[in-house]
């Protein structure tokens, strides 16, 4: 090694049966290496050979080769040709260890349970020198990762060991402990290496970071539009079930189905996209609205904390040559989530409907007129009251009592409700009115034609519809 302390070992024979000496021993090299370039050599007896030792500190430079020759340079003596009086050298810097570990699949020392994870262990010499191997100790806090808790084995340089792990089916925090039980040996000098850190610990926590996203959708209001109107056309409920830190959702991108009956719609024959917009618990959200065949909402900073629930209401900005109606339908597989951060950043979030079906939404939208008679209109039409109530709806110019009658074709009427001054659905603006098909008396009344009169006392304003009952 550099600067190390050696030594170098010359023979030196008398080949005659005279005692030769004193003579000079000189000694060289062609390097940086410190030593005494020469030594006085007491008299050797006849035949007698004789070992001299030269001290020497190795250069502070590595080389690959520094070459080292003695030679007798006493004039006086008769010196044959050496068997040999060089000596090569190779330099190099001590060996100089770093332990080195790198966990994969695991965030800030975070992960879901029951997850494969990995973690690679190495043994970095950043010297010249050669080491032997070491040997190691690995704990693992006494919980069952897929090994023994005392896992022992050597280690080297030059090779990268792995541990592939699974994390129990438990939440639970524990310490990973790695240790060299031997340090690996210079084998330039016989004695263990230079090291920093002969161990490593680190803690893990291991939680269920399992996320779903449960979504419910409905109506706001009315299914009553208005050409070139504003309207808050429906409102979502989205629950982040998780309950870890590394729990937290984001809501990328999803996109509903516009239809007229079986005819698919294009979004920009409904809405002007540029003036509709989404709100969270209130508060404008930024999106970006493209139309196509379907209608797709994307977002940059949608994100659902664990255990928490907002609700996102869509206000759009009708067309206003809209004529018709249409059907917006709205499916769980159409709403796209993913985990945000930790050790599933990235991955995909179920998003399922707090009913369990598929289908959050599918609602008919009915473009209303101005006045109190092309305000009025039914959901459904004809309509099965077993099934569901016959629902109509009207907008009030100003509050007003009101007066709902269902007559026969021939004028008989069959069923009546009134709704006094400061009842829901006086006020101004929409209201909506449920029919069960019952009569007067309580009974279901036959399949056929009905007409349906609604009043507003204070203005005289009367509209009326036809209505097919069928059972």
């Amino acid at each position: 090694n550099t600067n190390q302390n050696f030594q170098a070992l010359c023979y030196l024979a008398n080949l005659t049966e005279n005692t030769i000496g004193p003579m000079n021993l000189r000694f060289s090299s062609n390097g940086e290496s410190i030593f005494d370039s020469s030594k006085i050599i007491d008299p050797i007896g006849p035949n007698d050979t004789i070992e001299i030792y030269f001290d020497i500190v190795a250069s502070a430079n590595a080389t690959d080769a520094e070459l080292f020759r003695v030679e007798i340079s006493s004039p006086h003596i008769i010196v044959k040709p050496p068997v040999n009086n060089l000596a090569l050298v190779t330099i190099e810097t001590p060996a100089s260890l770093e332990l080195t570990r790198n966990l994969l699949g695991v965030d800030e020392g975070l992960i879901n349970q029951n997850q494969a994870f990995s973690m690679i262990v190495g043994l970095d010499n950043v010297g010249e020198a050669g080491i032997s191997s070491g040997s190691y100790l690995l704990t693992t806090g006494g919980v069952d990762f897929g090994y023994d808790d005392s896992l022992t084995g050597t280690i080297g340089t030059g090779q990268l060991l792995e541990f592939n792990f699974v994390s129990p089916l438990f939440d639970t925090t524990v310490t990973f402990d790695f240790i060299l039980t031997s340090t690996p040996i210079d084998l330039n000098i016989g004695a263990p290496a230079e090291i920093g850190d002969t161990s490593f610990s680190f803690e893990l926590t291991v939680e269920n970071i399992d996320a779903e996203i449960i979504a419910s959708a409905s109506l706001v209001g009315s299914n009553l539009v208005q050409p070139g109107g504003d309207k808050e056309l429906y409102r979502m409920i989205l629950s982040n079930t998780g309950s870890s830190i590394a729990s937290a959702v984001g809501i990328t991108e999803f996109s509903l189905a516009l239809r007229y009956g079986d005819i698919p719609l294009n979004p920009a024959e409904i809405f002007n996209l540029n003036q509709s917009y989404f709100t969270l618990d209130g508060v404008y959200l930024a999106s970006d609205l493209s139309g196509g065949n379907r209608l797709t909402s994307e977002f940059d900073n949608f994100t659902i904390d664990p255990q928490q629930t907002c609700t996102l209401l869509f206000v759009s900005k009708i067309s206003p040559k809209l004529s018709h109606t249409f059907t917006l339908v709205l499916e769980s597989d159409d709403v796209f989530a993913e985990y945000i951060s930790g050790p599933n950043e990235g991955v995909s979030v179920i998003v399922s409907s707090i009913t369990g079906e598929q289908l959050l939404l599918s609602q008919t939208f009915v473009t209303k007129g101005i006045g109190f008679q092309n305000s009025f209109v039914i959901r459904d039409n004809p309509v099965n009251p077993f099934e569901t109530p016959a629902e109509f709806t009207y907008e009030l110019s100003e509050e007003s009592p009101i007066e709902f009658r269902v007559f026969t074709l021939t004028g008989e009427e069959v069923y009546a409700w009134n709704i006094p001054l400061g009842n829901a659905g006086s006020s101004e603006g929409e209201h909506m009115i449920e029919w069960n098909g019952e009569n007067n008396n309580g009974h279901q009344v036959l399949n056929g034609i009905y007409i349906v009169f609604i009043t507003a006392i204070n203005t005289g304003e009367q509209a009326r519809l036809k209505v097919a009952v069928i059972k």
